[in-house]
């Protein structure tokens, strides 16, 4: 009896055994496919990095080339603006000069009197020059900045498609 109670124990413990066994084999099995699978989205991942951080450096550098059009344009319109001050100052003097001497008369002024006007006028016309001149240089600064930044996006968006096509011809 009791050898017969322990062949079941060790029978039972046999089965019991080859089930682990059998379990661990499946473990094993599915520990290995998940490594296959993991290893082939690492190589996706891998493979589309380069064209991820390319795009995304070509959107960052298009956003930094949109910011300087607004720029521009308000130097441009700053340039024009001190222009036409500066044409309307030199009109109203000419209209003064010719048209306008003291109390509306049609007199023809002084030398000193012409220079009084234009050295009264100078300051004026000095500062909107010097605006002018400014306007015009940041004008065009904004403008290199913004074809620089979409040279850049382009290159950036471009780098992608070089990179496929050189793989695939090495």
């Amino acid at each position: 009896k009791i050898a017969e109670d322990a062949t079941a124990i060790i029978k039972g413990l046999a089965d019991k055994s080859a089930e682990v066994k059998k379990r661990i084999a499946e473990y094993e099995k599915r520990l290995e496919e998940l490594g296959t699978q993991c290893a082939a989205q690492l190589n996706t991942i891998t493979n589309l990095l380069p064209g991820a951080t390319s795009a995304g450096l070509a959107h960052a550098f298009d956003d930094r080339r949109k910011t300087f059009l607004k720029p521009h344009n308000r130097w441009q319109w700053i340039f024009v603006s001190s222009l036409l001050a500066i044409i309307s100052l030199a009109i109203s003097g000419l209209w003064v000069l010719y048209h306008g001497g003291p109390e509306g008369a049609a007199t023809t002024p002084t030398y000193d009197e012409v220079l009084r006007m234009w050295l009264s006028r100078l300051p004026v016309a000095g500062a909107l020059i010097w605006l002018a001149l400014h306007a015009s240089r940041e004008s065009a600064l904004a403008k290199r900045l913004e074809e620089d930044y979409g040279y850049k996006s382009a290159i950036a968006a471009s780098f992608l498609g070089f990179h496929r096509q050189m793989t695939e011809i090495g």
